[in-house]
């Protein structure tokens, strides 16, 4: 009597195996199909280069005159004490950056969220030479306990590198 009223455990059906399979096969190819069809097709390098080369906008004129225009206006807050020369190391990497940005021809990159290294490494012009030297000559006065560069000169150097730009 003691083994009568037990029953053994009752086996997966061979369904239950074919369906556990398919599950992750589709599991896999979903992911592999996201990963296919995610991924667009990178444009060469001359395709970027041809691209950087286009003429700039045409409201360049006005573009250089805001931005000219936004660098007096930091040169006016830091003399009269508002910027510190950290903050005014940021704002002229901010302004260069936009600038570089707006007078860029459209679908170029986007200046303003590059690090130094991407600036240094770009293909477009303007931005791995002038660019790229201001900000990283901004770095020390923006990170530093104490500014090594003087910050009449880098906006000094930033309003050059605007009135002359392309």
């Amino acid at each position: 009597m003691p083994g009568s009223d037990f029953f053994g455990p009752v086996p997966y059906s061979p369904v239950s195996l074919v369906l556990g399979i398919a599950l992750v096969v589709a599991v896999a190819g979903w992911y592999a199909g996201l990963l296919l069809v995610g991924r667009g097709r990178r444009a060469p390098d001359s395709e970027i280069a041809a691209a950087g080369s286009e003429a700039p906008r045409a409201a360049l004129p006005e573009l250089r005159a805001h931005y000219l225009g936004l660098l007096d206006g930091a040169r006016t807050e830091h003399l009269a004490g508002a910027l510190d020369d950290r903050a005014l190391a940021l704002r002229v990497s901010q302004l260069v950056r936009a600038f570089a940005t707006e007078a860029a021809p459209a679908g170029a990159d986007d200046a303003r969220t590059m690090a130094l290294t991407d600036l240094r490494a770009a293909v477009r012009p303007g931005l791995a030479g002038p660019i790229a030297d201001l900000v990283g000559a901004g770095y020390p006065s923006a990170f530093a306990s104490a500014p090594s560069t003087s910050s009449v000169e880098l906006l000094d150097a930033a309003r050059e590198l605007v009135a002359t730009w392309m």
